[in-house]
Parts: structure tokens; sequence; C-alpha cells
């Protein structure tokens, strides 16, 4: 069974159902969102 693990290889203890992803380039989309959606608010 797949189970979710921190980038240290610690376990989460999260349903195999959801997925935790975080990108690399993370910082990179949120500035491209804010330049296109200054005015909207976001919700993660």
């Amino acid at each position: 069974m797949y189970q979710h693990h921190n980038w240290q290889g610690a376990l989460l203890d999260y349903p195999v159902s959801k997925v935790v992803c975080v990108a690399v380039t993370m910082p990179n989309i949120l500035k491209r969102w804010a330049a296109q959606y200054r005015r909207a608010s976001a919700v993660y």
C-alpha cells in the first residue's frame, strides 16, 4: 500500500485517497498567478 512521506522520508499519516504535492516551482507559479489575478483572492 502507498504511504505519503515528507521530503525527509518521515511518514505522513494522510488517507491514501488524498495526494499532497508541493512543486519545487511553486513560487514561480504563484508569481505568474499574482500577475494575472492581482485583484482576486487566492485560496489554497
